[in-house]
């Protein structure tokens, strides 16, 4: 809800669509870790909002993807999905293996200065704090 609010807010501000760019990291992740209760609850909340504004969500990027998925994913996957699916689904590389070009999609929704030193960007603190934080307090609400 306050990611709603804030896009609202900005988007009124501003007099620009403000779009939702979710990022995804895998570090560390592992099969055992995976939470199918969490995944659909997760899904069931965000599924009305994505089908009332689907212009909302601008970018869904997943990083630190296993090297043998995004070779699946360039090469089949995204192939196989529509246009407007893929287009905002952006698979990225491990850390290691990151080049500067990968990151041009996600520079769109965030300023290098604003990147966190872990996926290539100028940001050191971390974790990053949290949108109620850094909008709602700022206002003072």
């Amino acid at each position: 809800e306050i990611m709603f609010q804030i896009r609202d807010e900005m988007t009124r501000r501003t007099v620009k669509l403000t779009k939702l760019a979710k990022e995804i990291d895998l570090n560390g992740w592992s099969w055992r870790k995976f939470s199918l209760a969490y995944a659909k609850k997760d899904s069931a909340a965000n599924a009305p909002l994505e089908n009332f504004y689907p212009q909302l969500l601008g970018a869904v990027f997943i990083f630190n993807m296993p090297n043998w998925f995004v070779r699946i994913w360039n090469g089949v996957i995204k192939h196989l999905l529509p246009h407007r699916t893929v287009s905002k689904m952006h698979v990225m590389p491990s850390a290691d293996r990151m080049k500067k070009e990968d990151l041009e999609p996600f520079l769109r929704f965030i300023s290098e200065k604003n990147l966190p030193q872990k996926y290539g960007g100028m940001n050191n603190e971390w974790p990053l704090p949290s949108a109620r934080k850094v909008f709602v307090n700022k206002e003072g609400q």
